[in-house]
């Protein structure tokens, strides 16, 4: 109602400004005007800034280049829009392509993502000369991702002239040893007083190294970071203290936790860690395998928790998971794996989570999506795609069946219950037929990102949801 009202007030003034416009102009030009064009409106509307501005807010981006065909206006409205998403830069063509137009776009460059190592790849090495050009063009870029790229000196380093950084991802490799001074005391994170969100990647190596060392000494000396976000990866030779100093100093700030193979701390420091930590929204756990037994009460500390990742050879049991699921009733996002019952761990969240809005499971069983939460398999007719077929034989329309067989303490009821559900993914061991696409097509009207495994889904299935949900993104997943 709201943008009715302000559309026709825009309008409306818009044909104020053009009438007196109008009768200010010489008679001769204008007694061949008398007539409105009927699509003057619609001329207008795509001449009002603040107007496109709204239709843009409803865009996708994948959508938004086509809106910069639409005429100049739009596309000079656009561009800024598009170039502030996260830019990806997977490999050297595509960074010397996008070196090129740096000077004219890269005042808009918010985010750059240079990221683009795969299981199996080498690591790609990043130019600094490359890279100092781009960074050079970009005054407004917050975010930066140069995970797995080799460089020539350390990633703290280079980026130390990008003092308007709020987010930095980066690997720790064994060659790169930061530059602490002559007494070993320098602040190099003093270089962002507005870094909030830090990442940091190690790799296989498990011996201690100068490199890690000068790593772990600068986050412990420093006392210029404030971050609500620390992702930690990797990095098997870093002493416990370490974390649990950089953690305890950003407990008031801290928002989001993620540590992902850090076998290295032991499971009485995680509730130290985390007690101070009373804002915590997101909690990620990978091989990290003293920290089963204390999740429900972390998770009871911490009821504001509105992001849970749990993955990954740690073997939660089923009935941690159940006392979690009951201590967080405002969890939005849920990954989950390595359960020992992944469909009751999964049915115990759908039950007290109403409010979930992504949901990435990895079943242990099958054979297929209607199984994996206790319901009937559809009998799906191939050929058609748009059918079911009742276990008589009958034809039936989808809604109606759904009626008919699914019971309110139901898991696959519960899944169609979270009708604001944006992600989904149900990974492995399962095999999404065509009612299963069907149904999840129809039951989520938010649905914006779908991950499936390519194992899992035959290219039939796939064609059909690219053609009655277009705006639905498919991502394999890893």
């Amino acid at each position: 109602m709201f943008h009715r009202q302000r559309i026709a007030s825009l309008l409306k003034r818009q044909e104020q400004q053009r009438r007196a416009q109008h009768s200010l102009s010489p008679p001769s030009e204008s007694a061949n005007t008398t007539t409105v064009s009927p699509l003057s409106a619609s001329e207008t509307f795509l001449t009002i800034p603040e107007l496109v501005l709204t239709v843009f807010n409803f865009l996708y981006t994948k959508d938004l280049p086509q809106a910069c065909l639409v005429c100049s206006l739009w596309s000079a409205l656009a561009q800024p829009l598009l170039w502030r998403h996260g830019i990806r830069l997977e490999s050297d063509s595509q960074i010397q392509a996008f070196a090129a137009p740096i000077a004219i776009c890269g005042a808009w460059v918010q985010s750059l993502d240079f990221n683009a190592k795969s299981d199996g790849e080498e690591d790609i090495p990043l130019s600094y000369i490359d890279l100092s050009n781009i960074l050079r063009h970009t005054p407004q870029l917050r975010r930066i991702d140069v995970r797995e790229r080799t460089m020539d000196e350390h990633p703290l380093m280079a980026l130390a002239p990008c003092s308007q950084l709020e987010s930095i991802a980066f690997t720790q490799y064994q060659d790169h040893v930061l530059d602490l001074g002559a007494d070993g005391n320098r602040d190099i994170f003093s270089a962002w007083p507005q870094l909030k969100h830090l990442s940091i990647s190690g790799t296989d190596w498990e011996r201690p190294s100068a490199a890690a060392a000068s790593l772990e000494r600068a986050l412990v000396v420093t006392k210029s970071l404030h971050l609500e976000t620390i992702n930690l990866a990797f990095l098997l030779s870093w002493s416990p203290l370490t974390v649990h100093h950089l953690v305890r100093t950003n407990a008031d700030h801290l928002r989001h936790l993620n540590l992902a193979t850090c076998h290295f701390i032991p499971q009485e420091f995680f509730e130290e860690i985390l007690a101070g930590a009373t804002h915590l929204e997101s909690f990620g756990l990978r091989e990290c395998l003293y920290i089963p037994e204390r999740l429900p009460q972390i998770a009871q500390t911490h009821p504001r928790l509105k992001c849970l990742s749990l993955t990954d050879g740690v073997g939660f049991p089923a009935d941690v998971v159940i006392q979690v699921a009951r201590a967080c009733p405002l969890l939005e996002s849920l990954e989950l794996d390595s359960c020992e019952d992944t469909v009751i761990a999964a049915r115990q969240f759908l039950a007290h989570c109403p409010h979930l809005r992504t949901l990435i499971l990895f079943p242990l069983e099958g054979p297929n999506v209607m199984d994996l939460f206790l319901g009937e398999p559809w009998f799906t007719l191939p050929e058609s795609g748009a059918k079911v077929r009742h276990p008589d034989g009958n034809n039936a329309n989808k809604s109606q069946h759904k009626k008919d067989r699914i019971q309110h303490d139901d898991g696959f009821y519960q899944l169609g219950a979270l009708k604001r559900l944006k992600s989904l993914g149900v990974i492995g061991y399962s095999v999404w037929e065509f009612g299963d696409v069907e149904w999840m097509a129809r039951s989520f009207p938010w649905l914006e990102l779908f991950w499936y495994r390519r194992d899992d889904m035959a290219v039939p299935q796939l064609s059909w949801l690219c053609t009655h949900r277009p705006e639905i993104e498919l991502s394999p997943y890893p």
